[in-house]
């Protein structure tokens, strides 16, 4: 047997005794559907009075800055923040709100939509408060009384603040974050996360001044995650502090820990260079890629590409094993990889020692290209788990709200295309969250629009009105690609206009929030006038 099948089949021993078995995991999964079937039923009179609010700093929205958004929102409610730069520190207040970006999984997006001068949580936010998918400049902070609020997908870069201190006082689950390059603003020194005693998950902690502080009285479990490259300390453990560390790659491993407190070294932990594509320079602003090389490919926000690198990161399928590989591209060793963009659709690809396997085969759980132990010990270490909600699938048919300003014309092949557009009609949704796939089942959906003849439309008197079905946004010749998450789904079409190659992808995002769903895509209808549209609306659940 090999060192890593050993290794796995320890993990698969280790949970179902500490679990209790196979019969308790099944009791407990039959307790949570009773509960999920106990919360849809009352959904009636709580999910579903959350609004959805959008906000564009300089678009059409229901407000143009965030915390405006936040003063008019109540618990349940559900705030999508478009690309741009908000001049503000934005303050919860103690609403236990979403406040996402409008794609929290795509790196380019997020580094595209700025907190310029903070958060500030007023620590009274439970779980349910959920701030995801924004470059942070300043810090995040969780009030006296320690936050539990829910923090993900967040970029942390560049910063000088106060003693370097980027995230504190946070006690919920901070999980998927890049913490990097940041530094202090003067003489006083810390770690770029302190006091925040909850768990830290899958996040990259590098070249910072120093990387995470556990204080005193507070107890901290660091999973997953990469914290190297930090100036002074890696991690500080104050006095009567604990810190639980397991499948993480800490510089210096234990002597990397300055520990007054207690340290309690888990499974799976090494101390072994991360190889990150580049560490950006002290002292300066964000300049660094912190995605993990690798020889079978890691994704270039740049050119929005897989590229191969000369090497192969050892945090590559490092992290534990129980973890869910979510939308880790394939091949991925049917572990998750340490570090940010572990269980993410940027996770860097896994490397075996040859040429990267191009055929998936039934059975291959790792992406090695065959069917062996390595993968029956991968299989049985979740055999039995069930992440999905108590049904696989899901069909739900949606409305789509009437909103004069939803579907903007942006220009074209022909010149500035100017008018007003609305949109109407209906479609059905089919979600297989256990596969991943999301398809439409149906589609009766119109729109009109109303474009000018002329260049300046407050003169123009000549006008041309249409109805066009917009079927053909959603039957595409073939569909490319389909990913989803708890949040959304992102589509990929391909349509079949050889006369218009320009006009061939199509790209759709779908964001559930409560009842309803925000739809965000593009097209080209060429045929018809050539112009680009973007669509951006929103339709509520039947």
């Amino acid at each position: 047997m090999h060192a890593q099948e050993h290794i796995l089949f320890e993990q698969i021993l280790s949970y179902q005794f500490k679990k209790g078995g196979q019969k308790m995991n099944v009791r407990a999964n039959l307790k949570s559907c009773l509960v999920m079937a106990m919360f849809l039923m009352g959904m009636g009179g709580t999910a579903a009075a959350g609004r959805t609010i959008y906000v564009d700093d300089d678009g059409p929205a229901d407000f143009n800055n965030i915390q405006a958004a936040i003063d008019d929102s109540n618990d349940g409610d559900t705030i999508i923040v478009k690309p741009g730069l908000y001049r503000e520190y934005v303050r919860f207040y103690g609403k236990n709100i979403t406040l996402t970006s409008t794609n929290p999984g795509d790196s380019n997006v997020v580094a595209s939509t700025i907190i310029e001068y903070g958060v500030g949580f007023a620590g009274s936010e439970d779980p349910n408060c959920t701030l995801t998918g924004f470059k942070i400049n300043g810090s995040i902070y969780g009030g006296a009384n320690h936050t539990h609020a829910t923090i993900s997908y967040c970029l942390l870069s560049g910063n000088r603040v106060y003693q370097g201190t980027v995230i504190k006082r946070c006690d919920g689950t901070i999980s998927n974050c890049v913490i990097v390059d940041n530094w202090p603003g003067g003489d006083n020194v810390s770690a770029a996360i302190v006091g925040c005693h909850g768990l830290i998950k899958n996040c990259s902690i590098a070249h910072n001044f120093s990387g995470v502080a556990v204080s005193g009285g507070g107890t901290t479990t660091i999973e997953n995650c990469i914290i190297y490259h930090n100036r002074s300390v890696q991690v500080g453990v104050a006095r009567e502090g604990t810190v639980n560390i397991l499948y993480s790659d800490v510089e210096g491993g234990l002597d990397g820990i300055i520990d007054l407190g207690n340290v309690n070294w888990g499974p799976g932990n090494m101390d072994a260079d991360p190889c990150f594509v580049r560490i950006g320079p002290d002292w300066v602003l964000f300049e660094g890629d912190y995605h993990l090389q690798s020889q079978a490919g890691r994704w270039d926000a740049n050119s929005q590409s897989w590229v191969q690198d000369a090497n192969t990161s050892p945090c590559i399928d490092g992290g534990n094993a129980i973890s869910p590989v979510g939308f880790e591209p394939f091949p991925n060793g049917g572990i998750i990889n340490m570090g940010a963009y572990g269980g993410t659709a940027e996770a860097s690809k896994s490397y075996f020692g040859q040429p990267v396997c191009e055929t998936i085969v039934a059975g291959d759980i790792n992406g090695d290209c065959k069917v062996d132990f390595l993968d029956f010990a991968l299989m049985a270490l979740h055999w039995l788990k069930d992440n999905r909600p108590c049904g696989v699938v899901f069909t739900t048919t949606y409305l789509f709200q009437p909103d004069p300003n939803a579907l903007r014309i942006t220009g074209g092949f022909a010149g500035q295309g100017q008018g007003s557009c609305s949109i109407e009609g209906e479609f059905e949704l089919t979600v297989d969250s256990n596969a991943g796939t999301a398809w439409f089942n149906s589609v009766d959906a119109t729109f009109s629009k109303k474009i000018y003849l002329c260049c300046n439309p407050i003169d123009c008197t000549d006008s041309l009105d249409s109805t066009d079905s917009l079927d053909v946004l959603f039957t595409m010749t073939e569909l490319v690609s389909t990913s989803v998450s708890d949040m959304q789904i992102d589509f990929v079409f391909v349509r079949n206009i050889p006369a218009f190659p320009g006009a061939a992808n199509t790209y759709l995002t779908v964001i559930f929030a409560g009842d309803s769903v925000h739809l965000v895509g593009s097209y080209c209808e060429p045929v018809y006038d050539g112009y680009y549209y973007h669509l951006d609306v929103v339709a509520v659940a039947e």
